[in-house]
């Protein structure tokens, strides 16, 4: 990226759907500063962070919160990557994190409707100095399917300055459509042809508390963490339950690498972080390279129509 742009700050827009669709749709994008409290994020990080320390992702002797990455730290996909991520997947509190009240107050303003938080729940470890293996330019869409109008909430568990990367986004990027995917080296393994040095490219430094709300139509991705630690962060999901969701999306993220949600959730307090409300309805996916369709959206314009 030739310049750096920050993200404009969303906040003061809180309580007001009318406000964030209207920026969501200008910008592709809405970043929230301090959303949610810093303790509540230490959190989840301090869960997810006994998850890698029990699997070998943490360096011995060091904090698990530090994220220090140990022996059994891996590229995601790797081998070695999923006992670590069923260690991860089967932490309630990491569940439980994605229907915080201030997350799912923000969803249901911009989505109106009964809300629908995804069962699939993601993690990234992104490693350090790997900056051959970052996430492609790409949109949510072909990754997700069911519907067009869902949600991803993207939050740092932690402080992540640039150095340590972070998402970027490229304004406007919804109304072109559903753009044309193709096989990309890193995580996810796909994205779209989007210029590295194009203006529109936005992104920040981003706090513990920070929430980074985007459109399924967005084309965004990650830069190079360049420090000595893990970059944690969260990817979660939200639409209106009265519009269908891809089968896939009701089971655990990497299933079936990771096990079942009867196997995960064995000593829960309770299911209600995995669960979904009744009738909503399942599709199959679709052929991803095939697809040429960009359908209709209730939120945004895209390709000119709204």
């Amino acid at each position: 990226m030739s310049a750096r742009r920050t993200m404009v700050d969303s906040t003061p827009l809180l309580g007001d759907p009318q406000a964030l669709r209207a920026r969501l749709d200008d910008d592709s994008h809405l970043l929230f500063r301090g959303l949610l409290p810093r303790d509540d994020v230490l959190d989840a990080r301090r869960a997810v962070a006994g998850a890698l320390d029990r699997t070998g992702w943490i360096a011995g002797g060091t904090d698990p919160m530090e994220a220090r990455p140990g022996p059994s730290a891996c590229r995601e996909g790797d081998d070695g990557y999923f006992a670590m991520y069923a260690a991860v997947q089967g932490c309630e509190e990491f569940h439980r994190f994605a229907h915080h009240p201030a997350l799912r107050a923000l969803a249901q303003d911009v989505l109106g409707g009964e809300l629908l938080v995804y069962p699939l729940k993601i993690l990234r470890a992104a490693l350090p100095q790997d900056p051959d293996f970052i996430t492609p330019a790409h949109q949510d869409y072909p990754l997700i399917q069911g519907n067009v109008d869902v949600l991803t909430m993207w939050i740092p568990l932690g402080d992540v300055p640039a150095r340590m990367g972070g998402l970027r986004v490229l304004e406007r990027s919804h109304r072109h459509g559903f753009r044309r995917v193709r096989s990309r080296r890193g995580t996810g393994g796909v994205g779209v042809d989007v210029r590295d040095d194009d203006p529109r490219w936005v992104t920040a430094d981003f706090a513990a508390g920070d929430v980074l709300l985007f459109h399924s139509l967005t084309v965004h991705g990650s830069r190079p963490n360049t420090t000595d630690r893990l970059r944690l962060s969260v990817d979660f999901r939200y639409q209106r339950a009265d519009d269908p969701i891809a089968a896939f999306a009701l089971q655990p993220h990497w299933h079936p690498r990771v096990p079942p949600f009867a196997e995960l959730t064995r000593g829960w307090e309770s299911t209600h972080w995995i669960e979904v409300p009744d009738g909503v309805r399942a599709v199959e996916p679709f052929d991803i390279v095939a697809e040429r369709r960009t359908p209709a959206s209730r939120l945004l314009t895209v390709g000119g129509r709204r």
